[in-house]
């Protein structure tokens, strides 16, 4: 049974006094030091942590089923050996390695163990972290799959803007592998990737990936009312900058946005319609008729200066389409009055 020390450990060894200046060690690892030290002396962290790396490697390699708590034992030992940066790097090497596995009794196991090491590291480090968990996705077990996934979610509050930003681009990199499944789970870690990036998420929120279409809903429904807004900004500026190829995507994004707006968002929506209504391009114009025809909200003291601008497009616009859609956004907007 393997014994944690707290404080520096005195190990002794027939006449030998070794002492470890380490905050935990484990005390089997005295088995590998000689009998020859007389005198006490300081070890090298690395002396101490190659041997058990090796040992607790071999174990896990050779797992049987039988062999359930010397498992748990091994990684156990493994996740308390980061003592210095040459054996976090290879101890991050061999949870890797073990993650991968496609035993999910192992891997799963190396994820839960993994934890400890993971919420601990430094803002330098949490890029090796999250490669580590990253391989977690070419699992084919679902289970250590959700798990990589959650703990990367768990790791976000140690990144900063940048590497929040660099490793969004590697995750959806890896989840655009035909091996790689997106589950929930998978979701909910790109939405808090994009929630935390703020205003920097508005490049990737509207560019036509069919991972972030399928993430857009939910996104909406965690971001605050600022980044609302800012979102539906920046979709229309698109739509009017006439520069967006997928134009029924974009379409799709604003209608679903626009069903999260409020009465908080009506000068920023208003004004963005209005530029829609002045647009050169008819799909644009009616477009931002269709919009307004589909948002359930009150314009208040801008509705008058709205129902003017409907009017002269109805007598303007030589479109029968275009007039007709007119039409329809008074009759919305009247009975938005009389709600």
């Amino acid at each position: 049974m393997l014994v944690k020390q707290t404080q520096k450990v005195h190990f002794f060894h027939q006449n030998s006094n070794v002492v470890i200046k380490e905050s935990l060690v484990y005390s089997n690892c005295i088995l590998f030091f000689g009998s020859h030290l007389a005198k006490p002396k300081v070890i090298d962290a690395n002396l101490c942590t190659d041997p058990l790396i090796i040992s607790s490697t071999n174990v896990i390699r050779n797992w049987r089923k039988k062999d359930e708590e010397k498992l748990k034992d091994q990684l156990e030992v493994l996740k308390y050996l980061c003592v210095s940066i040459t054996t976090s790097k290879t101890v991050l090497k061999y949870y890797q390695y073990f993650i991968q596995n496609q035993n999910e009794y192992i891997s799963s196991m190396s994820v839960d163990k993994f934890e400890t090491i993971s919420l601990k590291v430094s803002k330098i480090q949490v890029d090796i972290v999250f490669e580590v968990l990253l391989s977690g996705f070419k699992n084919q077990n679902s289970k250590t799959h959700k798990k990589c996934a959650k703990l990367i979610e768990k790791i976000l509050p140690n990144m900063n803007k940048e590497q929040l930003n660099s490793n969004f681009k590697r995750l959806m990199e890896t989840l655009h592998n035909k091996e790689v499944t997106i589950c929930d789970t998978c979701a909910n870690t790109l939405v808090a990737i994009l929630i935390k990036l703020g205003n920097e998420q508005l490049d990737h929120i509207s560019n036509d990936d069919k991972i972030v279409q399928r993430l857009f809903k939910q996104l909406l429904i965690r971001c605050d009312k600022l980044q609302l807004g800012n979102i539906f900004q920046t979709l229309i500026d698109k739509l009017i900058s006439n520069k967006e190829e997928n134009v029924n995507l974009l379409h799709w994004k604003l209608c679903n946005i626009s069903m999260q707006l409020d009465e908080t968002h009506a000068d920023i929506t208003f004004n963005c319609l209005i530029r829609c209504l002045k647009h050169k391009k008819r799909r644009v114009r009616k477009f931002g008729i269709e919009l307004l025809v589909k948002m359930p909200m009150k314009w208040q003291k801008q509705v008058d200066i709205f129902f003017k601008r409907l009017i002269n497009r109805i007598s303007e616009d030589k479109n029968d389409n275009v007039r007709y859609l007119c039409a329809q956004a008074i009759q919305r907007l009247l009975q938005l009055q009389r709600e």
